[in-house]
């Protein structure tokens, strides 16, 4: 399965790029307390001070840290000024290799925060706990940068933060698949079919009319997903699919097994 596509491309580059701030916004993540400024008294030339602030604010104002060559003109010309450094004596196309990363780990401990190489661990276990729950990969996504930002992680690219949810999507649905086929026989792939069969007005099979789910607690909407329920309750039963997975708990869970991979 290819990668998810979780946002759209112009979201995806609003994303991958630094933000554009208000001058608010820009005053307060490029403001240099004492401490600030004698960290950057102490690094060696014009282009890496104007670099690390430039990190310093970016990562200050969306805890991200971005490519060098999508770093904002007018952000370069403000640190510039703040900074007192002729614009001219700025060549970031020479702040690269070693030296950035050493100030993102610098700006991690200024910030009390945690890269997110040291925090993947966790945050695939949060993932996978929200798979299960079967969220859509937008919601995730959303939910894993309100976690990041909570948590004081850094947030990385788009192009990692959608590999590592279409990883788990893709294992949860291979898992899901293989209960299925362990537990499946004829009685029950002659039921299952049932779902697959067009309806009485041809606007689809039975099974596509449950993919959407109205989460609504209002009345009305906790009576349809009643009516739902019931509705496959008896084409599955009807075929004596009960008990058919492992945990023995649940006599519906091959149904809900098929509708959730449908969603």
């Amino acid at each position: 399965m290819s990668r998810l596509a979780i946002l759209t491309e112009e979201e995806q580059r609003e994303f991958d790029y630094p933000p554009i701030l208000s001058v608010e916004a820009r005053a307060l993540s490029f403001a240099i307390d004492d401490r600030l400024q004698k960290r950057i008294n102490k690094l060696h030339t014009p282009t890496n001070k104007v670099g690390f602030l430039l990190q310093y604010a970016y990562f200050k104002a969306c805890k991200r840290f971005f490519l060098i060559n999508r770093f904002r003109q007018g952000d370069v010309e403000y640190a510039t000024k703040l900074l007192g450094i002729p614009l001219q004596k700025i060549k970031l196309h020479q702040y690269k290799e070693r030296v950035p990363k050493c100030h993102e780990a610098t700006i991690l401990t200024i910030f009390d925060s945690h890269s997110f190489n040291s925090q993947k661990a966790w945050l695939e276990k949060e993932i996978k706990i929200r798979v299960e729950r079967v969220l859509d990969p937008r919601t995730l996504f959303f939910e894993l940068l309100h976690l990041l930002h909570q948590h004081n992680v850094q947030v990385p690219s788009y192009n990692t933060l959608t590999e590592l949810i279409t990883e788990h999507y893709n294992s949860h649905e291979e898992f899901l698949l293989s209960i299925i086929e362990s537990t499946l026989n004829e009685e029950h792939k002659k039921a299952l079919r049932a779902l697959l069969q067009t309806t009485k007005n041809k606007s689809g099979s039975i099974l596509n009319n449950y993919k959407y789910i109205n989460q609504s607690g209002k009345i009305k909407a906790l009576q349809a997903s009643i009516t739902v329920f019931n509705e496959i309750q008896e084409i599955v039963g009807s075929s004596g699919i009960k008990g058919v997975c492992s945990n023995g708990r649940n006599p519906l869970c091959l149904a809900e097994l098929c509708v959730a991979i449908a969603v």
